[in-house]
């Protein structure tokens, strides 16, 4: 296989247009990737990866160099790119988001894993400005078919205690953001590695105690283009979570953000009468017509990679989701060629 330098990978991936990926790649117990995995995605005709973060790729200090480059041999030579990582675990969130003792080692981790993201190649890291996971009603929801999902009331959540062992101000988690982001910009900026901010889900106030900062347009537009303006820092744009926020149009801010748009959780929500509460479903029966996504975001000069994200769990699925995946994955080729009949969805290179 020809050797293409990090710095190669990264511009390569950078320039390809809309195109749709596989996200969530965990090893799954396999040693060190699922090699028919890999075929199946190739199958689909689809050429790009997002992998999750997992253990394997976790060292002491930071992300394992070693490690990541294992990974994306593997996924090199099963034809495919690895483009991005979703984001690192929870205990790497929580000091740094609530100001807690031990946030400097916690920064440290992040700025050594961006290098090392830098040195592998891989030119996208998510993250996310929640201290625990997201929230939900239900898992089980069931939708058309008999298909099951995720669910999430708002009602159900009225009494819930704070997560710690207080209450935080939305005032405090601002500060934190932002001594967070003048920290670790400069190191992504020198390593070529662009940070994509995920959505609060569900976009609400609050929930146990924590504001929840990043829940709609006006506090996106604050967090990327008032406190660190950066051609490195935008959007992880989980189309889905979008579509959760009360009274906003989730296309005009794919207006408004563009080329800030690093790549897209590309699902979608039937919203419910109050507003906020939701359950997810399949990619034709969301709040959004896709076609109309697809064309703002070529219009707005976004070229991110679409991931489903998740999937309903379909009848006589694998755990891998290979039909969830399979029917989103090709729905969404399929929105891509109606939506821009001129236009490249991919470079197989």
């Amino acid at each position: 296989m020809q050797q293409v330098t990090p710095t190669a990978r990264q511009e390569r991936i950078n320039q390809l247009p809309i195109r749709p990926a596989w996200g969530h790649m965990r090893p799954d117990g396999a040693d060190p990737w699922d090699d028919e995995l890999l075929q199946y995605i190739k199958q689909l005709g689809v050429n790009d990866v997002l992998l999750n973060i997992h253990d394997r790729i976790m060292g002491e200090d930071g992300l394992d160099l070693e490690q990541l480059i294992l990974v994306r041999n593997q996924i090199e030579g099963a034809g495919l790119r690895l483009n991005a990582l979703e984001q690192l675990t929870n205990p790497h969130y929580d000091k740094i988001i609530l100001g807690l003792d031990g946030r400097e080692e916690r920064i440290e981790y992040w700025k050594t894993s961006i290098r090392r993201l830098g040195q592998a190649g891989i030119p996208i890291l998510g993250f996310h400005w929640l201290p625990y996971s997201e929230w939900s009603s239900s898992r089980n929801y069931e939708i058309r078919g008999g298909a099951r999902t995720r669910s999430y009331r708002h009602g159900d959540f009225d009494d819930v205690p704070p997560v710690f062992d207080r209450e935080f101000t939305e005032s405090e988690l601002w500060e934190n953001y932002e001594y967070f982001i003048n920290e670790v910009m400069p190191v992504a900026e020198e390593a070529g590695v662009k940070l994509g901010i995920h959505p609060n889900d569900p976009p609400v106030s609050g929930l146990g105690g924590t504001p929840f900062l990043f829940r709609d347009f006006e506090s996106h537009k604050r967090g990327l283009d008032e406190i660190y303006p950066s051609p490195n820092l935008g959007l992880k744009m989980c189309f889905g979570c979008w579509s959760e926020m009360e009274g906003v149009d989730a296309v005009e801010a794919i207006r408004h953000f563009g080329e800030q748009i690093y790549f897209i959780h590309f699902r979608d929500v039937q919203t419910w009468e109050d507003g906020v509460s939701f359950h997810e479903t399949f990619i034709d029966q969301g709040n959004y017509d896709f076609s109309e996504v697809i064309r703002t975001l070529h219009e707005a000069g976004a070229t991110p990679a679409l991931t489903p994200d998740h999937v309903p769990r379909m009848i006589g699925d694998s755990p891998q989701q290979h039909r969830g995946y399979g029917f989103t994955l090709g729905y969404m080729k399929g929105l891509l060629d109606c939506a821009l009949p001129d236009h490249a969805a991919e470079s197989a290179d």
